[in-house]
Order: structure tokens, then sequence, then C-alpha cells
């Protein structure tokens, strides 16, 4: 299980995606609260990496104060995924929703088609 990187690619769904496999590795390895933030903050590269280094120099007294994961992801998704692009993943993934429901509706023969008004 190699857990991914991240480059700072502001691209709503690839920061949701790997977001998604950062928890998914942290659930599945049963990761203690308190190393969340080190794990996944060694995983950024590039652009992400200055950002979270610029982040610990300026807000966190270069480490000094600790900080929750909870705290690290609202910053993280605060960063990389503005308020319209938030909206955007939303619908994205309603739409992947919808499709995969629909998909096993049509495979087991539950669809039946309504008439709108």
């Amino acid at each position: 299980m190699a857990p991914p990187s991240f480059k700072g690619e502001s691209q709503p769904l690839l920061v949701e995606s790997w977001m998604r496999e950062i928890e998914k590795i942290f659930r599945a390895i049963r990761c203690a609260e308190e190393d969340k933030v080190s794990l996944a903050t060694y995983m950024l590269q590039e652009r992400a990496d200055v950002w979270w280094a610029s982040l610990l120099h300026t807000r966190f007294e270069d480490g000094a104060i600790e900080v929750a994961w909870d705290e690290f992801v609202t910053l993280f998704r605060a960063k990389l995924v503005p308020a319209v692009g938030l909206y955007t993943v939303f619908i994205l993934l309603c739409e992947e929703m919808a499709n995969k429901v629909l998909g096993v509706c049509l495979a087991v023969g539950l669809y039946t088609v309504f008439p709108l008004g």
C-alpha cells in the first residue's frame, strides 16, 4: 500500500481524491490521530510542500505548535479548493453516485421510467 503524493494541484477532484486515499490508508493502518498530520504532510511535494513549510513557519512556530488533523484538513481544503470548487466536487460526486445507483438498478432490473409531470 503506497501512499499517494500530492504536488499542489488546484483541481478540486484531485484534492478530494488525494484526501480520500490518505484517509483510507489511515483507517486501514489504524493511524493514531496525533500521527496523521506528520504522515500526510510527508507525502506533500513541490507547491504543496512549500505551502505547508511556509504555514508551519508562520502560523505554527516552525512546528512547535501541534496541528490537529481536522485543522490540517480545513487549511488544506481552504488553500487548494476554492468555494466554487467545493460546489463542483459536490455536483460531480452526486453525478458519480447517481450513475452507480442507476447502473446497479439497471443490472438487477429495478429501473422504471417515471413520467415528469
